[in-house]
């Protein structure tokens, strides 16, 4: 290929720039979409990748089998002695984020930052690199504070930000160390830091971190020695956990229940796979951790290469279109002397200089699109546009260049001069029509199973949203104080003033948002004569059922006039506790004693004075969970119940929150928005998935405008012939409709069945569907069709007007 058979290409690409400018277009979104779908996935899948020796270093995670069944990526600190004495391991790190984060006030600004808590050896583990300061001192200073290098050019500017003295949350910390900040694809996120001996802890919890209380909990990262079996060290660490006191100590009762299944599961699984880690991010009880699907991402990846085949599928059609078209061209240089060499190079130089316009463009569109891409994924994208990402988008560029020249190219080479030079029409051959057809039926079928998953999702993800939750959320508003209301005393003063707003019906506490689940607490529970079964434990003011308007179906509620602030004794059910524990109804449970053995030896016993409907705290992913109601102090959600509309009460809230937390921001929200986070993944899915079909729906239109227009081009004898034996422009019509029309139901035949299996898998983890799922089927089918023949209907009226005795003179 030479710059003369590009230079050919350029006139030829300006002769019509209409046509170009579409062919360009239509290459140029494919590009943009799988560039920005691929930097997700890439993203999704370097999630750690800056650790030094990454797939040496690995975390404990453990299943705590006495309390709940779910796995949880921090364990006991006793197992960090246990892997500090381990021959095979090199390095040994504990962390632990706060899962409020750092409220610390600078002037008159709140700023609240993620923060972690880490062990001296911590940096290292991580490759954490300095940038002014001192970490290992920082680390070791009650008073000492690390930060990223981003916070503190935000806190302090130009400033030198080392030895800067910082207010959070009643205490003063002193910046001691600025560090780089992380890559934003890290299960370690962090922006501050202290160590274990930080002012920031109570002295109690300092202590027991000191002597490995068994029920204080970190993160535990570890580097393994080359050769050294992880699966030796999480048995010493199973071997640890047995043989612990507490463990040994269990009560009978608790031991019966467990049958063979140990006290608590230790497992060891490598650093990189964390973000993919099935048993962690399926148990839903920490939301605001990335997590990510492997299936998902997967889906991603294909849905991205497929955007871009099918845009390439389209340039091939446009272009073997317009080979036909330069029959005379093509004959008169083979005519001169052309040989196929000179042809083929000649096309394969204009699919480059298309495709490598069209990368140009998709690069730029991508570009401009990543930040709006990334809030919508809610990942930092910005670190996946590098050259090297670029110079491989060039590099596919090339190849997918040299890709779609080859159909063009052949028909040019099987065009006989001899024939069109003398006027005789030249037909696209048999095989190369059979291509286009099927990379037209091909496109309709993945615009319409596209749809089809994107329309079941959606109505899923809304059906789980307007789902009822037990309870009216609409004129409830949550607030995250992150201090408990019997050890604050602006935490009760606060709750104190909100019940003299005008409009507020209510006020409560809890220790958790219904349909949030940072705090879940678990307790067994037998009754009389019975196996013991796990409860969801549930910590709330005596007014919350009454806030929330939840009726009791059997007994009572809570009395704020009668029942003390801490009657632990006296308890609230639902109905699936009632089930579970084997009570024939709810009026036969109420009054009934429920009984726990302690890990000190003794039975404590509460009264059921009260069943109450399911109150959904998980997503419609897993079934109603067993769960009672303990009125307490140790709650940190205060909940309004707001009669009239809820922005004059948002606005005195501030005005409170800012005389009672002055250190602190306000996290203020409806309650609707608590259950619907739990599908806020679903509904990113589902907006990617309604891009990529709306452009998968656009590329097929336009593939269908092009196969109806060289369909009526092909039959324009035949049309002629049969409106001059009396054909209307009804049986034209017709003509037309039925050969797109076949085209159509292989598509259906293909993208459909493909879709309701995707719908099936999407579906099948959620106990509860939406009734209209499966519709979206032949939703998706009706507005292909729709779409398809706004698509043909101009070169179907074109054939509909056609005058025999014009198109004969043609």
């Amino acid at each position: 290929m030479t710059l003369r058979d590009l230079r050919i290409g350029w006139r030829h690409f300006l002769q019509q720039p209409f046509h170009s400018f579409f062919v360009v277009l239509g290459l140029a979104v494919g590009f943009a979409v799988a560039i920005l779908l691929f930097a997700y996935v890439r993203f999704s899948t370097q999630y750690d990748a800056h650790v030094p020796d990454a797939d040496s270093v690995y975390y404990v995670k453990q299943r705590f089998n006495v309390d709940q069944e779910a796995w949880f990526d921090n364990a006991p600190l006793l197992l960090y002695d246990v892997a500090a004495a381990h021959p095979g391991v090199a390095a040994v790190a504990a962390s632990h984020i706060k899962p409020t984060g750092l409220a610390v006030r600078l002037g008159d600004t709140v700023h609240t930052v993620r923060c972690i808590s880490a062990s001296p050896d911590f940096p290292a583990m991580v490759g954490m690199r300095t940038v002014d300061g001192d970490v290992a001192a920082a680390l070791a200073s009650p008073d000492g504070l690390v930060l990223t290098e981003d916070t503190a050019a935000q806190w302090f500017g130009g400033e030198r930000a080392i030895g800067k003295l910082v207010p959070a949350e009643g205490k003063t910390l002193r910046v001691l160390a600025v560090v780089k900040a992380p890559p934003a694809n890290t299960m370690i996120p962090f922006q501050a830091m202290h160590g274990l001996r930080s002012v920031m802890f109570p002295p109690d919890l300092i202590k027991g971190i000191e002597e490995r209380f068994p029920m204080i909990w970190f993160k535990i990262h570890v580097r393994m020695r080359p050769g050294a079996s992880p699966a030796d060290l999480a048995t010493a660490m199973q071997k640890a956990v047995d043989s612990h006191p507490m463990v040994v100590g269990l009560p009978a009762d608790l031991r019966a229940r467990l049958g063979d299944r140990k006290a608590m599961d230790i497992r060891l699984a490598p650093l990189r796979s964390a973000y993919f880690d099935s048993d962690i991010g399926g148990n839903h009880f920490n939301p605001e951790r990335p997590y990510g699907n492997p299936a998902a991402i997967a889906g991603l990846a294909a849905v991205a290469a497929l955007i871009l085949l099918l845009a390439a599928a389209n340039y091939v059609n446009l272009a073997t279109v317009r080979v036909l078209h330069r029959q005379r061209e093509i004959g008169m240089r083979k005519a001169l002397g052309a040989d196929g060499r000179r042809l083929a190079l000649q096309f394969i130089g204009e699919s480059m200089l298309v495709t490598l316009a069209a990368t140009s463009v998709g690069l730029l569109l991508a570009w401009l699109l990543l930040a709006p891409f990334s809030a919508l994924v809610v990942r930092n994208l910005a670190g996946m546009m590098t050259w090297q990402h670029v110079a491989a988008v060039y590099a596919a560029a090339v190849l997918l260049g040299l890709a779609c020249a080859v159909q063009p190219a052949r028909t040019a080479l099987r065009v006989p001069p001899s024939r069109v030079l003398t006027g005789r029409a030249h037909t696209e051959p048999a095989g190369g029509r059979r291509l286009r057809l099927a990379l037209t039926v091909v496109q309709f079928a993945a615009a319409i199973g596209l749809a089809a998953i994107t329309l079941a999702i959606e109505w899923q993800t809304r059906h789980a949203v307007r789902s009822d939750p037990g309870f009216d959320p609409a004129p409830l508003i949550s607030i995250d104080v992150h201090e408990t209301y019997d050890s604050s005393a602006r935490h009760r003063a606060l709750v104190d003033d909100l019940r003299r707003i005008p409009g507020v019906a209510g006020v409560t506490t809890s220790l958790d948002a219904v349909g949030r689940h940072l705090d879940v607490l678990t307790q067994p529970l037998r009754r009389e004569g019975g196996v013991s079964i796990s409860l969801q434990k549930k910590v709330v003011g005596r007014e919350f059922f009454e806030v929330y308007g939840v009726r009791p179906l059997a007994g009572r509620t809570f009395d704020a006039r009668t029942d003390g602030e801490s009657e632990w004794q006296k308890v609230v059910v639902n109905e699936t506790a009632v089930r579970q524990l084997g009570y024939p109804s709810n009026e036969e449970a109420v009054g009934k004693w429920l009984y726990n053995d302690g890990h000190d030896g003794k039975t404590y016993q509460r009264q059921i004075i009260g069943v109450v409907p399911d109150i959904r705290f998980e997503s419609l992913r897993e079934a109603a969970r067993p769960a009672f109601f303990e009125p307490g102090r140790l709650t940190y959600v205060v909940t309004l119940r707001v009669q009239g509309p809820l922005a004059p009460v948002e606005q005195a809230v501030e005005t409170l929150w800012a005389r009672h937390f002055t250190d602190a921001e306000l996290e203020m929200r409806p309650a609707e928005e608590f259950l619907a986070y739990s599908y806020a993944e679903d509904a990113h899915i589902a907006t990617l998935l309604g891009i990529a079909a709306t452009i998968a729906i656009a590329i097929a239109a336009f593939g269908m405008y092009v196969m109806s227009a060289h369909t009526v081009q092909r039959r324009t004898r035949e049309i002629v012939v049969r409106k001059l034996y009396g054909a209307r422009r009804r049986h034209v019509a017709g003509l037309v409709a039925r050969e797109l029309g076949r085209l159509c139901a292989m598509a259906a035949l293909i993208g459909l069945p493909l879709a309701a299996i995707g719908i099936s898998r999407y579906l099948a983890p959620f106990v509860e569907r939406s009734p209209h799922a499966y519709l979206a089927l032949p939703a998706a089918l009706a507005a292909g069709l729709a779409i398809a023949a706004l698509a043909a209907a101009r070169h179907t009226w074109l054939a509909m007007k056609m005058a025999p005795a014009d198109a004969l003179r043609e």
